[in-house]
Order: C-alpha cells, then sequence, then structure tokens
C-alpha cells in the first residue's frame, strides 16, 4: 500500500508526486482509491501488485519511497509494522 499525494499549496506552488509517480509504475499492475478532491489536496492511496522477483520488488520499492508520503510492503505477516513500513522513504521506527 501506498499513500501519494498531489497538492497545491497557498503560495501557487504545486507538489505533484501522484503526477511524477503514476508514469514511473506504468509497468506494474495497481489500483488507485482517492478522497473527493477539495481543490487544495487530493489523498490518494495506490496498491501495487508486488513483483515476485526480488530485484524488481527492490527497485519498486525504491520508487515508491521517492515518490510517497507512506510505503507499506507486504511481507507475509498480513501486517502493517515498523519492519515493513517507510514514511517519506525513511524505514518507520
Amino acid at each position: 500500500m501506498t499513500i501519494v499525494y498531489d497538492a497545491k499549496l497557498t503560495s501557487g506552488d504545486k507538489i505533484l508526486n501522484l503526477s511524477s509517480l503514476l508514469p514511473k509504475i506504468s509497468d506494474n499492475e495497481y489500483i488507485v482509491t482517492s478522497t473527493t478532491d477539495t481543490g487544495a489536496y487530493e489523498l490518494v492511496s495506490v496498491f501495487i501488485k508486488q513483483p515476485e522477483n526480488p530485484f524488481e520488488l527492490e527497485e519498486l520499492r525504491e520508487t515508491l519511497n521517492k515518490y510517497a508520503s507512506f510505503v507499506s510492503i507486504e511481507d507475509g505477516s498480513g501486517l502493517i509494522t515498523e519492519l515493513n513500513s517507510f514514511i517519506n522513504g525513511k524505514q518507520f521506527t
């Protein structure tokens, strides 16, 4: 599971993490769920089918950690824990 967003800041600047991520994962199977766009932000969850190949999984994890605010990699436990989760690219502790 990944949480990623685009945001329009009051300064007029934009954070385009979602727009930047989607082309990078275009070769993967994924679904996207989102909140209603408020005009200021849209919070989006991206669920990506994990590759079975460990090298492809590591490449995907690196890509997600570059663009997403939160990433959780399925490790067989069925849980989101500090061992399989990252916030802003850093392992959750």
